[in-house]
């Protein structure tokens, strides 16, 4: 279980999952919150079994009980709103999850509403005689049945039972939500099957755009001035063209920190050189050199993200 909730959580934290939940607070929200009452309620029912004293007074026996029915409630509650933040429907517990619906009418029965279920339909009690840690009795009475002898139930609850029924089920939950985001993950790569980012490079000579600027850095002769417009010209081109694509596989870039604060410094060294070439000013500038040596270093860190881009999203191939 633990491992599920390991992987869940890195699914949730994929840039794609994440910028789609996270544009929206609330779900947001709601989200994070589930997936820590998942793993708290999982620590409180393990915690259960595994440190239940030997000696207890019957009052904390119940309070034990208590607890541990509850938290088999609030983890499936937690299940369900999880599925309803990120797909929009919520489980149908007793059609496709019976041994989980059960669950949750024996904490209606014993611990919810014990008093009163259904409108006086039914009346619950825990026999004190019969706590412990692995099992109880539970005594029922159903008003509004016509014989007698369905009126009154008894019925003994094997707790090590229901824990594990609750593990199978909510793990099974878990697969099919990990699935689903698996699956959506995949689809969004499949469309850029084939397409390597770094095809933009293989295509163009950057590096001799750059040393065009260079060159009119250097020399003041008008047909270098006039080459490094044009190769500026092509810088921005490609510059357009790879943002264009990076968005498209990555449409919150914003949770990309490391790829995005390359490309803002890019783009602000870059508009720096226009600048220069606008005014005229390139040639034999100290602050166009260092302008133009950062925007190679940053662009050579491009280039290497773009490699690693394509090998991510060769993986589905």
């Amino acid at each position: 279980m633990e491992e599920k909730f390991e992987k869940l959580r890195m699914l949730l934290n994929d840039h794609l999952i994440k910028g789609g939940i996270f544009i929206d607070k609330i779900k947001w929200n709601k989200v994070w919150s589930c997936m820590d009452v998942l793993e708290d309620a999982q620590l409180a029912i393990e915690s259960y079994f595994e440190e239940y004293p030997k000696f207890l007074s019957d009052g904390v026996r119940y309070l034990l009980l208590y607890g541990l029915l509850q938290g088999f409630f609030l983890q499936q509650d937690a299940l369900n709103n999880l599925h309803l933040a990120l797909f929009g429907e919520m489980i149908d517990w007793k059609k496709d999850y019976p041994s989980l619906y059960e669950i949750r009418e024996l904490r209606n029965d014993a611990i919810g509403h014990p008093t009163s279920r259904g409108k006086d339909e039914s009346f619950h009690f825990i026999s004190r005689i019969s706590l412990s840690k692995d099992s109880f009795n539970l005594t029922s009475y159903f008003a509004k049945e016509e014989k007698l002898e369905d009126r009154f139930k008894s019925k003994d609850i094997n707790l090590i039972e229901i824990k594990d029924k609750q593990r199978e089920a909510v793990g099974i939950i878990l697969d099919k939500v990990i699935g689903l985001l698996e699956e959506k993950i995949r689809g969004h790569k499949m469309k850029f099957k084939g397409k390597k980012l770094m095809d933009i490079f293989e295509r163009e000579d950057c590096d001799y755009y750059i040393e065009k600027l260079f060159e009119a850095l250097y020399s003041n002769d008008e047909g270098k001035q006039k080459q490094a417009e044009i190769a500026f010209k092509r810088l921005m081109e490609i510059l357009e063209g790879i943002k264009v694509e990076i968005n498209k596989r990555y449409p919150f870039l914003e949770f990309k920190p490391g790829l995005k604060s390359v490309i803002d410094d890019i783009d602000y060294v870059f508009s720096k050189i226009g600048k220069f070439l606008e005014e005229g000013k390139l040639y034999g500038s100290k602050d166009a050199e260092i302008f133009i040596e950062n925007f190679e270093k940053r662009f050579e860190e491009l280039r290497e993200m773009m490699k690693e881009i394509d090998d991510e999203f060769r993986e589905v191939e």
